[in-house]
C-alpha cells in the first residue's frame, strides 16, 4: 500500500503546480557523462504531457539518466515550450523533426542517439512513479538473462490497464487483468517478477541497447502506428530474447492521448488494418522461422582507413524502384567507402536496414553506412564521392565532394528548383541514368541549359528470385495466373491498376480459368486508400485479390506462381507532352522475368525498351489489344511457355544486384581516376 501512495498520479498533479515544476526543473543542472539509461519520449501536439513525463523520468532515478524528447512534427511553438522548460534540466535534450515520423520511426531515431546501454521507451502520456525506473534498472542489472522488462500499467482511475500480455499469431493481443481492481492486484499479485511474458506495451518498457542493435527497433510497415510494439515483442520472443514483467512497479498511462487526435474517425480502422499486416507476417510461420533483424555486415560507425562517400535522397526511404537504386549504390560503395546516407529529414538505422531487407538487397561484405541529415554534414574536405538523386534536371542540393554524380531518375518539369540553381550543374561530373529512354531526355534538357555533362546508363538493380528453380513449385498448373505489381497511386506516375482490371475483365470473359493479383504499397495515404476502394468496386465479380503493403515473402510467392505480369503504367499518356508519367525503367518487369514470368507492358518508356531490346515479352496500346495478347499467351503449349520462361530468366540475370553494383563501382572508379589526373 505504501507504493500506491507514492504512485505517479500524485507526482503528476503536484508537478502541475508551478512551484513544484520549478523545483523539479532545478534539481539537476549538469548533463550526465555516462548515463545508465536513455529515456525516449515522443511529442506530438502535447507539450505539457511531454514535459511532465520527462520530469517524472529525469528526476526519479538513482543512477545517471539522459532523457531524449523528439518533437514529432508539432507546431513550432510546442517545441519552444518543451525546450524552455527542459533545457533547465541538464539531463534532458529536446530535438525537433519538422515532419511527423510517427511512433516507430520517431523512437528508432532516438535509439540511434542513445548513449546508455539500456533504453526506456516512454510515451509522453505515461507517468512513472518514484521507484518504477529504479526497479527496472535494478532488475536488469541483477538478471542478465532478461533482455527487457516492463511495469504494471494503470488507468488514471487506478484500474489495471495492463499486467503483461499475450500475443497470438493472428494478431489478437490480450492485455492481462485489464480493468480489474488495483487494490485486488496489490492483494493477490505475485510478489516475484514474472519471467518470459509475451508482451509489454512500448508506452513504458526498458530494453537492453545490445538487443536493439541486434534485432532493430520498430518496423516501418505499421506506420503511422499500432502493432509496432506487438511485432517488436514477437520478434524478441522468436529470436530467443526474454521479456519480463514487474507486478509491483507502476506507471499511469493516459492511453492514446495523441493518436486519437491524429487519426480521428480512422482510429479503429487503423488498428484493424495493422492487425492484418501482423497476421500476414506471423500467422503461417513455419517451425524455425526467424524474423529479420539488423544487417550485421553493415556497421553504423566509420571503419578506419576508408574515405567517405555521401549519398543524398530527397525522398522518404520506403519500398520502390528509386529506393532500390539508391540503396544498391550505398551498399556498393560501402565495400570501399564509409557511406553517409542522408536526406532532408532524419532516418533511422533500423529503417534503412529493414527496407534493404524488404527490397531483397544483400550486403556485399563488411561495410559502413550511417545516416544523417544533409544539413548536418559539415566537413566536405574529407568527402571523396557524392551521389545525389532527384527528379528534375537541376540537382536538389549543391555538390561539394571531389567527385559528384547526379542520379536523375527522370527530368520531370522543374517545379521545385529556382532557375538560378542551374549553377549546381557546374560541379556535376556525370549523370547516372537507368535507361536509354531517360538518357535521351537528360541530354535534351541539359543541352537546353548549355551543359554537356557525360551521361552513364547504369541500368537498375533487379532482385534475384529468393528460391531456386529446383525447389520452386507452382500452386496449380491449370490456373492461368496474372499479376500486377506497383504502388497504388492514382496521381502522377500511376501504375494504372484501373486499366489492368479492365484488361483482365475483357480477357476473363473468354478465359475464366484465370485470376489476377494486384500487389502494391498504400502506406496509409488517404488518396491511395480511396483509389483502392474504387478499384475493388471496378473488380467486383472478378477473381481479383488485393495484396496491400505485402511482405517480401508474399510478393515472391505471387511472382513464382504467376504466368503473366501486366504493367499498364503510362496508359493514355501523351508521350510528347508528359513523358515523365511513363515508366522510366521497369525494375518490376525484370523481377517478374527473373521468376520466369512473361511481361505484357504498355508500349512506351523503359518497359517497351526492355521488350524491344531482348525480344522477350509483349507490348500493347489498347485494352482490347492487351486482352488479345493474353489470349495468345494462354494458348501457347507447355513447351513454348517453358522456353519463354528460361529466356526471360536469362535476360533478367544481366540486371541482378551484383552486375549492377559492379557497373556503379567501375564507373565511379573511372571518374575518380579522371578527376585525380586533372
Amino acid at each position: 500500500s505504501g507504493n500506491i501512495l507514492r504512485c505517479p498520479l500524485a507526482h503528476f498533479y503536484s508537478a502541475i503546480d508551478i512551484l513544484g515544476l520549478e523545483e523539479a526543473l532545478n534539481r539537476r543542472t549538469e548533463k550526465p557523462q555516462a548515463p545508465a539509461l536513455t529515456v525516449c519520449i515522443l511529442n506530438y501536439n502535447k507539450p505539457s504531457f511531454s514535459i511532465l513525463s520527462a520530469i517524472a523520468a529525469a528526476t526519479n532515478v538513482d543512477q545517471e539518466v539522459e532523457v531524449l524528447i523528439l518533437d514529432n512534427g508539432s507546431q513550432p511553438m510546442d517545441f519552444a515550450v518543451i525546450y524552455k522548460y527542459c533545457e533547465k534540466l541538464g539531463n534532458v535534450r529536446a530535438v525537433r523533426s519538422q515532419k511527423n515520423l510517427f511512433f516507430g520511426e520517431g523512437n528508432n531515431i532516438l535509439v540511434d542517439m542513445a548513449a546508455a546501454d539500456k533504453v526506456l521507451f516512454l510515451n509522453n502520456d505515461a507517468f512513472v512513479g518514484p521507484d518504477t525506473i529504479n526497479d527496472m534498472l535494478r532488475y536488469l542489472d541483477a538478471t542478465p538473462e532478461a533482455a527487457g522488462v516492463g511495469p504494471t500499467f494503470l488507468f488514471p482511475n487506478l484500474e489495471i490497464q495492463e499486467a503483461g500480455g499475450t500475443i497470438s499469431n493472428c494478431g489478437r493481443q490480450v492485455q492481462l487483468h485489464k480493468h480489474t481492481s488495483f487494490w485486488g492486484h496489490l492483494r493477490y499479485m505475485s510478489k516475484d517478477p514474472i519471467e518470459g511474458v509475451q508482451y509489454v506495451s512500448a508506452a513504458c518498457v526498458c530494453i537492453r541497447a545490445e538487443v536493439l542493435k541486434d534485432i532493430g527497433g520498430f518496423d516501418y510497415i505499421y506506420e503511422p502506428f499500432y502493432f509496432e510494439d506487438t511485432d517488436f515483442c514477437k520478434r524478441m520472443e522468436s529470436l530467443g530474447y526474454r521479456l519480463d514483467y514487474l507486478p509491483g512497479s507502476f506507471v499511469i498511462h493516459y492511453e492514446n492521448a495523441s493518436t486519437r487526435e491524429f487519426l480521428s474517425t480512422g482510429f479503429m480502422s487503423q488498428i484493424e488494418k495493422n492487425r492484418m499486416k501482423f497476421q500476414e507476417r506471423w500467422l503461417y510461420t513455419t517451425k524455425g522461422f526467424k524474423p529479420r533483424s539488423l544487417i550485421s555486415e553493415v556497421k553504423t560507425e566509420a571503419l578506419p582507413g576508408r574515405k567517405t562517400a555521401v549519398i543524398y535522397t530527397p525522398f522518404d526511404i520506403s519500398l520502390g524502384g528509386g529506393e532500390r537504386y539508391i540503396l544498391s549504390c550505398a551498399l556498393a560503395l560501402s565495400r570501399e567507402y564509409n557511406v553517409i546516407l542522408c536526406g532532408n529529414t532524419m532516418v533511422s538505422n533500423t529503417r534503412i536496414s529493414f527496407v534493404i531487407n524488404d527490397l531483397g538487397l544483400k550486403a556485399p561484405g563488411v561495410g559502413s553506412i550511417r545516416t544523417s541529415r544533409f544539413e548536418d554534414i559539415s566537413d566536405w574536405e574529407d568527402i571523396e564521392v557524392m551521389i545525389a538523386m532527384g527528379n528534375e534536371i537541376i540537382p536538389p542540393v549543391p555538390f561539394n565532394a571531389k567527385v559528384n554524380i547526379f542520379h536523375c531518375q527522370y527530368p520531370f518539369p522543374s517545379h521545385h528548383s529556382d532557375r538560378f540553381e542551374v549553377t549546381r550543374l557546374q560541379n556535376v561530373d556525370a549523370f547516372f541514368v537507368n535507361s536509354e529512354f531517360t538518357r535521351r531526355k537528360v541530354d535534351s534538357e541539359q543541352r537546353q541549359l548549355s551543359f554537356d555533362i557525360p551521361v552513364v546508363v547504369t541500368g537498375a538493380p533487379v532482385r534475384a528470385p529468393s528460391r531456386t528453380e529446383d525447389d520452386a513449385s507452382r500452386e496449380d498448373d491449370t490456373l492461368f495466373r496474372l499479376v500486377s505489381v506497383g504502388r497504388f497511386e492514382p496521381l502522377g506516375h500511376s501504375k494504372r491498376q484501373d486499366i489492368t482490371i479492365k484488361i483482365f475483365r475483357e480477357f476473363y470473359n473468354s478465359y475464366n480459368d484465370s485470376s489476377l493479383s494486384l500487389i502494391g504499397s498504400v502506406g496509409g495515404i488517404a488518396r491511395r486508400e480511396e483509389y483502392v476502394a474504387d478499384l475493388r468496386k471496378s473488380a467486383k465479380g472478378l477473381p481479383v485479390t488485393f495484396n496491400l503493403d505485402a511482405s517480401d515473402t508474399l510478393l515472391s510467392s505471387r511472382l513464382q506462381n504467376a504466368d503473366v505480369l501486366i504493367h499498364s503504367c503510362g496508359y493514355g499518356i501523351d508521350v510528347r507532352s508528359s513523358p515523365e508519367r511513363l515508366e522510366h525503367f521497369g525494375i518490376v518487369i525484370l523481377e517478374a522475368m527473373a521468376n520466369g514470368v512473361v511481361p505484357l507492358v504498355y508500349r512506351a518508356g523503359g518497359p517497351a525498351e526492355i521488350i524491344d531490346r531482348f525480344g522477350i515479352g509483349y507490348t500493347f496500346e489498347t485494352v482490347s489489344e492487351a486482352a488479345a495478347k493474353l489470349t495468345l499467351i494462354s494458348e501457347l503449349t507447355r513447351e513454348e511457355r517453358e522456353d519463354l520462361a528460361v529466356r526471360a530468366k536469362e535476360v533478367a540475370a544481366h540486371f541482378f544486384d551484383e552486375p549492377f553494383q559492379k557497373v556503379i563501382l567501375d564507373s565511379i572508379s573511372q571518374l575518380v581516376t579522371r578527376k585525380t589526373k586533372m
